[in-house]
Order: C-alpha cells, then structure tokens, then sequence
C-alpha cells in the first residue's frame, strides 16, 4: 500500500498528464480566448498550474509566499503570461514539479501532523497532509474549466 506521501505525488503526476493532454486539444486560435469577462483563458489556467507547485514549496517549507504584496502578485503574472503556449508550460511544470514531488516524498509521516498558517482562504492553520494535496486538487479544478471553455466550443470528447 503506498504512503500518503507516494499517493499525493501519485494523484498529482495523473491529474498534470491529464491537464496537458487537455489542454493540448484546445485549437491553437483559442488558446488565449476567453468567453467574458473575468473568465480566464486555458493559457492562464495552465500557466497557472505549471507554476503554482512554488506555492505549495513555499507552504511545506514554513515561508508562504506573500500574495498581499503587489510585487509579488506581479511578478506572478509576468511568469505566467511568458508561458504563451502548451510547451512552454508543459516545459516549466516538469522542472516545477519534480521539485515538489521530491519535496513531498521526503516528508515524514510526523510531518503529515505539522500545520501551515494559510496566506490565502482566510489565513486558517492547514495540516501538512492536506497541503501535499493542494497541487492535486488544484490541477483538476483547472481541468475542469478547460473542458468547460472546450465544451463552449463545441469540442464534447472526453481527453
């Protein structure tokens, strides 16, 4: 039976592969589209997800990033919009992820019980074992709104 540990890496490597094989089926002309307003587009979300496994570092390793400082926000977004295409964030989540699946994979079961204080969702105290499946989580919601913004385009396959 795996550890928690090899179970949240394992959970997280099948929803990054699904993400990208989705993503991967939005037409090249639609990739930055977004259907109103504050919609977000599939490059957003998956710019998002290829970056966010720093966030998730920055929580297991005791130092939240700092989403109240505009600095911070904005350097964010500059490293999200330079990943303009499916390669360029399939490219940065291997390198972000294999740091985070290693970070993961080390901590020990009495890790598991440590909290986190939350710099976001109201700033609770969030266990570790929670926390290692934050980037899991995370990924399927995203995946979600691709096969959302897909359906809207008429495309109906399962990827």
């Amino acid at each position: 039976m795996p550890t928690l540990q090899q179970q949240a890496v394992h959970l997280t490597q099948e929803a990054l592969a699904a993400l990208f094989r989705t993503a991967r089926h939005v037409p090249v002309d639609k990739y930055h589209w977004s259907p109103m307003g504050e919609a977000r587009a599939a490059q957003n979300q998956v710019a998002e997800c290829a970056l966010t496994p720093m966030v998730y570092l920055s929580l297991l390793d005791g130092h939240p990033m700092d989403f109240s400082d505009p600095a911070v926000r904005r350097h964010g977004e500059q490293m999200m919009s330079a990943l303009d295409t499916v390669d360029a964030a399939e490219a940065a989540a291997q390198e972000q992820y294999a740091r985070l699946y290693t970070r993961i994979e080390s901590l020990s079961d009495a890790d598991l019980t440590r909290t986190v204080r939350l710099p976001f969702g109201g700033g609770r105290d969030v266990p570790i074992a929670d926390i290692i499946f934050f980037a899991y989580q995370n990924i399927v919601y995203h995946t979600g709104q691709i096969n959302y913004l897909q359906l809207m385009l008429g495309d109906k396959e399962m990827h």
